[in-house]
């Protein structure tokens, strides 16, 4: 194979055969390649270890050295609202100083949260009138108007209270209406496994000696400044009213069984007429067919 004559400042042959023992140039070459690389490792490690020092400007000290470059030890300051803050004093600067400024802005925030607190806070004002349901009752009012139904000594006490009324009489006439329907419900839970409760009614005289033991009527205030009027009773269930609202129901049910029976009866005795009519034309027209149409009469 034939090569290209070399210059002084040719480095590698002009061919492609670089990698054949017979190239003159073989070792110079890679000598020079491995130098290079050397150095150009050496200029990027010398970067990234002088880079950060550069950074760090000799000028500019930490916070916990003094002037002279000796590190002084942060101290812990207490506030008068109970926390502590740690003060790192900087060059030239007193702690003492650092101490007293902290307590006196710590007591300058302390005010103006708890101002911004009170300007925040609606403010509550209470009511010159009272809203118009508010029903305000007198002090004579009797205690056992708010008492539950009792069971004492054998009798049940039943206490009964109108709702309030523009009237003295509107409110009589609701307490008799409510002094039923009480009726009514008691009946339910006392004599729950006989029908007929939810419709059975007193006469008021038999209300008035047998059930009443307490009777008021009285004036309340209502919140817009009327007046309203009402009336309650005290509802005792003795034996005696148990017994006659007992045979109430009891007539009640026979009376319901004697409706069911006379209607059975009656329904009999249709069926029974009807079953007479119709077995006695088919007799006759049995007989008209063994004496003969003319026997029969044209039937």
């Amino acid at each position: 194979m034939k090569y290209c004559e070399r210059n002084f400042d040719q480095r590698r042959c002009d061919c492609c055969v670089c990698d054949s023992d017979r190239c003159p140039d073989k070792n110079g070459f890679w000598a020079t390649l491995v130098r290079q690389s050397t150095l150009t490792a050496a200029v990027l490690a010398i970067c990234f270890c002088v880079a950060p020092a550069l950074a760090v400007s000799p000028d500019r000290k930490p916070a916990n050295q003094d002037a002279e470059g000796e590190s002084v030890a942060a101290e812990v300051v207490e506030t008068d609202s109970g926390t502590e803050h740690s003060i790192a004093p900087e060059a030239g600067v007193d702690v003492a100083q650092h101490a007293g400024g902290g307590d006196a802005d710590d007591d300058e925030r302390i005010e103006d949260g708890v101002s911004s607190e009170d300007a925040a806070r609606p403010e509550v004002s209470e009511l010159s009138v009272p809203p118009s349901e508010f029903i305000s009752y007198p002090n004579d009012r009797p205690e056992w108007l708010a008492d539950a139904p009792t069971h004492m000594n054998g009798v049940d006490i039943w206490p009964v209270v109108s709702v309030p009324a523009e009237s003295a009489e509107i409110a009589r006439q609701s307490l008799d209406v409510m002094v039923q329907t009480t009726i009514q419900m008691y009946a339910e839970q006392t004599f729950a496994d006989m029908p007929g409760s939810e419709s059975i009614r007193l006469q008021p005289s038999q209300v008035e000696d047998l059930l009443i033991h307490k009777r008021y009527e009285g004036v309340v205030q209502r919140g817009d400044g009327d007046e309203r009027f009402e009336a309650a009773v005290l509802l005792t269930f003795g034996n005696e009213a148990r017994d006659l609202i007992r045979g109430q129901l009891e007539s009640r049910l026979v009376g319901r069984r004697l409706v069911q029976m006379g209607g059975a009866t009656t329904a009999g005795l249709l069926a029974l007429a009807v079953g007479t009519g119709v077995f006695g034309l088919l007799s006759r027209r049995r007989q008209c067919k063994g004496s003969g149409p003319a026997a029969c009469g044209g039937v």
